[in-house]
């Protein structure tokens, strides 16, 4: 196996792991925000270690787009988003092989 190859490889599960701790961030979120009034005070340990694993999270995915940004060969990739309702579209920039955006 070439080393793009194992690049290849190791890009798509990073690429999947960053997405799958970005869905559960999005769930713990959802958790907190829907029930940050409801919860009693001595739920208030769960809802600071569901904050704890947001900011572990938020750390791995810093570290998968670093070894993504470090090992890709970057083709990159101008296009447009919406900015909103009645706005200006945003010019972005992202690599088409490991989806980082510039």
């Amino acid at each position: 196996m070439t080393s793009e190859e194992i690049f290849l490889e190791k890009k798509n599960f990073f690429i999947e792991m960053k997405n799958s701790l970005i869905n559960y961030n999005s769930q713990i979120y959802s958790i907190l925000n829907d029930n940050k009034n409801v919860m009693k005070e001595e739920n208030n340990f769960f809802l600071n270690s569901l904050q704890k694993k947001i900011n572990n999270n938020k750390y791995l995915i810093s570290l998968i787009d670093d070894f993504l940004k470090d090992n890709c060969q970057h083709e990159i990739i101008e296009d447009y988003i919406e900015g909103g309702v009645e706005k200006d579209m945003i010019k972005i920039k992202y690599c088409k092989n490991c989806e980082i955006t510039f």
